[in-house]
């Protein structure tokens, strides 16, 4: 069925705004919660909804009305941890870099230059309190209002290294117990359990409010998720959401990779297009994906980590072949390579219409038509990005394409026409 909005609304380069579903009783708790300054501790498996569920309570929060009415005023900063962190000196700047924004923007003005570097100097070196404190100071004196740090802290499980996810915590917990942050800690496990020091956690969980675990979509929730689909124009048989809950369970990235893929494939949702697209191949992908350890996760035996360092060694002394992904070795030309990694909504059009056999010649023009108009709008930032690192691919790729597109000659000759 053709539609008047091509987009997919379950595509990796879509907001999840236009998809968001659910979790109201859990939303109507944490956001009346964190606005009154209290802390929690939210966990769950890969996949699940976390960072979602953290876009929609930032985009509630901020949204009230009555925000500005509260003392002192919240301000939101969701903050995502690296896989690869330094220490924690880089987490508190970039606590502070975060709360700098907010204020800012909250008090229509920019932070003075100067006290950006003191602020910054100060949290690098450790001493997070007296960071935050010049940014308050500075806030009042601008606005004449005080503020509070929101901060909703995601992805915990990153942070490998225990020394500093131990140091992290001991600086929250002073700041919660002074009441100038509350905390949303997410991660996929309990913080006591990734803590080994019970004199930091046990403080700090005494500080939290409550601690919530956040679980898959019911059946009615999934129901509402396919017809989010239906709100565009795309065509979604009625009672197919049975099916995709069943093949699912309410796994929110599951469901999300399944719609996508219907879509994309049958340009519908029908029982017909999810079993098609429902195989045992998809199957032992997903799982591939949302079963691979992050950084700090727990590793039985510690065999895992120790292949990934070998591997590394081999790569370093050019015994391995490079790994497939979007890199400065991929199969893909300069410029093709350079839009793929710069526009994330190229590459989602990409992707959905040239990786499948079975796409009709009409919208193959259309969305060649399409993509080429948005290149051009953004010629000269393809051009630059042809020498930029590559994304990382599980941050770009979200549904877990880490190989290289290959692209057909007429893509790659109009872009070329273009560069």
């Amino acid at each position: 069925m053709a539609t008047t909005d091509p987009r997919n609304p379950f595509g990796p380069a879509q907001s999840a705004v236009d998809t968001f579903v659910g979790r109201d009783l859990l939303l109507n708790e944490l956001v009346a919660g964190l606005k009154e300054g209290k802390s929690y501790e939210l966990i769950g498996p890969p996949g699940i909804g976390k960072t979602t569920l953290l876009g929609k309570l930032q985009r509630l929060i901020l949204s009230d009305p009555k925000r500005r009415q509260l003392s002192p005023v919240p301000v939101v900063l969701r903050l995502e941890c690296a896989r690869n962190q330094e220490g924690v000196g880089v987490v508190l700047a970039n606590i502070t870099n975060a709360l700098i924004r907010g204020v800012s923007e909250d008090c229509g003005c920019s932070f003075p230059p100067d006290q950006v570097t003191e602020a910054q100097g100060a949290a690098k070196s450790g001493n997070l309190a007296e960071s935050l404190d010049l940014v308050f100071q500075w806030a009042f004196k601008t606005a004449n209002r005080s503020y509070r740090a929101v901060l909703l802290l995601d992805a915990l499980h990153r942070i490998s290294d225990r020394k500093v996810l131990v140091q992290l915590c001991d600086k929250l917990k002073k700041l919660v117990d002074r009441k100038t942050v509350n905390v949303l800690l997410v991660g996929r496990q309990h913080l006591a359990q990734r803590v080994p020091d019970p004199l930091v956690t046990s403080y700090l969980l005494h500080q939290l409010t409550g601690f919530k675990e956040l679980g898959p979509l019911n059946e009615t929730e999934t129901q509402a998720l396919i017809a989010c689909a239906g709100k565009l124009g795309w065509s979604v048989e009625n009672g197919c959401a049975v099916l995709a809950y069943q093949k699912t369970k309410g796994h929110p990235y599951r469901l999300q990779y399944y719609l996508h893929e219907s879509l994309a494939t049958h340009g519908e949702i029908t029982s017909k297009s999810l079993l098609d697209v429902c195989t045992p191949s998809a199957e032992a992908k997903l799982d591939s994906i949302l079963n691979r350890p992050e950084n700090g996760d727990d590793h039985s035996d510690g065999s895992a980590p120790r292949r990934a360092g070998r591997r590394k060694k081999k790569a370093r002394a050019g015994k391995l072949p490079p790994t497939s992904g979007l890199s400065a070795k991929a199969s893909l030309e300069p410029a093709a390579l350079a839009a793929a990694g710069e526009l994330a909504d190229f590459l989602a059009n990409v992707r959905r219409i040239y990786m499948k056999e079975h796409v009709v010649a009409g919208k193959y023009v259309r969305y060649e038509t399409q993509v080429v108009e948005h290149l051009k709008r953004e010629a000269d930032r393809v051009i630059s990005a042809c020498t930029t690192p590559s994304p990382d691919p599980e941050n770009f790729f979200v549904w877990g394409y880490p190989e290289a597109v290959p692209l057909p000659v007429e893509m790659r000759e109009a872009v070329h026409g273009m560069c």
